[in-house]
């Protein structure tokens, strides 16, 4: 059940020390400001975290809009149906397909170019080829110059290391699965974090928690 509101109070409390996925301070500090409570805020709080998508403060964006604290804004109108998923925000990297293809009118093999070019952030005459194509089709739709301006500053801001949405999706899935453990079997999971050495502390600070959850260690 991906609507267990304890495994989200938890994970909005900093509660989720050993979860992999969403240990780090970044992690925490991001449920925290969220304060998530869904799965799918979980999909994009994991994914608006990563260097491309963290651009321009987008963490502080994400969280405020997904709170309600501010509303959702759109470069242009006509991207809200592709956007609305993020609250107008670029945080996956289909959303370079759907601006570049639904908004602009390039053909969906070009817009898959242009998001590998932007993830790995290269420029040079590629993309300024992809440039200029992108404009050359969205006068082709009527967007007047303005609005191309915008919505290329829109994309350009958007490069580097980012996830797609399903791969945001599984760890979203794993992490809830984690807290979910450590919810209910604290002890159980505790353990197994430290016999696998392979969590984000090291292993005095899980050995502490258990302590301050009442577990004691056997020499």
């Amino acid at each position: 059940d991906y609507y267990d509101a304890e495994i989200y109070e938890m994970m909005a409390c900093g509660e989720a020390r050993g979860v992999f996925h969403i240990e780090s301070p970044a992690m925490t500090n991001l449920l925290k400001m969220c304060r998530c409570a869904d799965i799918d805020c979980l999909v994009g709080v994991v994914s608006v975290i990563r260097p491309g998508a963290a651009n321009e403060d987008k963490k502080t964006l994400f969280s405020r809009r997904y709170l309600g604290l501010e509303k959702p804004t759109y470069v242009h109108p006509d991207l809200e149906p592709v956007l609305n998923d993020c609250f107008g925000l670029m945080v996956y990297e289909e959303h370079i397909l759907l601006v570049a293809h639904h908004w602009a009118g390039m053909d969906l093999g070009r817009a898959d170019l242009l998001r590998r070019i932007l993830i790995k952030k290269l420029k040079g005459r590629d993309l300024e080829e992809l440039e200029e194509e992108f404009r050359a089709c969205a006068e082709e739709k009527d967007r007047d110059e303005s609005s191309i301006e915008a919505v290329w500053k829109l994309l350009g801001g958007f490069s580097g290391y980012m996830f797609n949405k399903a791969h945001g999706a599984a760890y979203a899935v794993e992490a809830f699965q984690g807290a979910y453990l450590k919810k209910h079997y604290p002890g159980y999971f505790l353990t197994a974090v430290l016999q696998s050495g392979r969590g984000f502390y090291s292993a005095i600070v899980y050995m502490l928690e258990m302590l301050r959850r009442g577990y004691r260690f056997e020499l």
